[in-house]
């Protein structure tokens, strides 16, 4: 990548150099996936947690026209913080830098990146998936099109539960991305620990997961592998109760015409309020969660 289109941070410019472990972070979820100021905490209490499991946080985010791996305190406050940051998936990373906007990077445009660069571990809430109109309005996150394309392991805690989710499944098994399950023997459903869908490939412990990922690499595949981390018990909501949200979420969007980029937050939004703020709660639990599994991983990577 050309050295005029990407900024590194000190710290990750050093853990670039000196092969330490470094942890990725997409930015969707501070300016798209939850209300200020719950954001900016809860991105620098997930900072704190991967520098307190011996790894680097690389928070991936467009600044001023630059790709910025590593951004600053004040730069997580204002991506939290201001109205004006657009979403940028890998299909708009070229005119971001070109209008030199501040520009907050999904699943799949952080995994282009650090295809690039060669960084292996991304840690994020919930994945985008296939919608549940799709076979009307041909709705496919391009987080799933990365997946296929980029060489990673992400630690997830399932698709965002508004998707469609069997669709999903079939969507990856079609383009051979490995979806994997951290001990449960059933898909976990992002806000939800569990699910009436049967784990497929259940992982015992992140040295599996390392195992796999080398094996990847040894045959040439190119696919990243898609490690799905279940929301801990206490913060777990019943699925039922979830999918009445949902469904009257998806009405309420559906009669506001919103869809594309502008769904996901809306949604978010939408489902935190509907549940009194249960949602957010949730969602924050889950992602420092995933910080540690996503820790362990990068960590173990670099120690082999």
């Amino acid at each position: 990548m050309e050295k005029e289109l990407i900024k590194f941070s000190k710290n990750i410019e050093k853990a670039l150099k000196e092969n330490k472990p470094i942890v990725g972070l997409e930015t969707t979820i501070i300016s798209h996936g939850m209300p200020y100021p719950e954001n900016v905490k809860t991105a620098l209490e997930v900072e704190e947690i991967i520098k307190d499991n011996g790894c680097e946080p690389m928070t991936i985010g467009i600044v001023n026209g630059k790709i910025k791996c590593g951004l600053t305190n004040n730069e997580i406050e204002m991506f939290g913080s201001t109205d004006t940051i657009s979403k940028c998936t890998e299909r708009d990373i070229s005119s971001s830098i070109k209008n030199k906007l501040n520009s907050a990077l999904t699943v799949g445009a952080c995994l282009y990146v650090m295809d690039k660069l060669g960084i292996e571990v991304l840690v994020t809430g919930g994945i985008g998936g296939v919608s549940r109109s799709a076979f009307k309005d041909y709705d496919i996150s391009a987080d799933l099109v990365a997946l296929s394309s980029c060489n990673n392991i992400v630690v997830c805690s399932g698709m965002k539960a508004f998707m469609g989710i069997k669709e999903t499944l079939e969507y990856l098994e079609t383009n051979s991305v490995l979806v994997s399950v951290y001990n449960s023997d059933t898909l976990p459903l992002f806000y939800s620990r569990s699910s009436q869908i049967k784990a497929e490939n259940i992982i015992k412990d992140h040295k599996e997961i390392i195992e796999i990922y080398k094996i990847n690499n040894q045959l040439g595949l190119r696919k990243s592998i898609l490690l799905c981390n279940p929301i801990e018990e206490e913060y777990s909501l019943d699925l039922t109760y979830l999918e009445e949200i949902i469904s009257k979420s998806i009405i309420n969007s559906e009669k506001k015409g919103i869809f594309g980029k502008d769904l996901t937050p809306f949604i978010l939004n939408d489902i935190s309020i509907q549940t009194g703020g249960k949602t957010l709660e949730s969602n924050v639990e889950l992602i420092k969660s995933n910080a540690k599994l996503g820790s362990k991983i990068s960590f173990g990577l670099c120690s082999n």
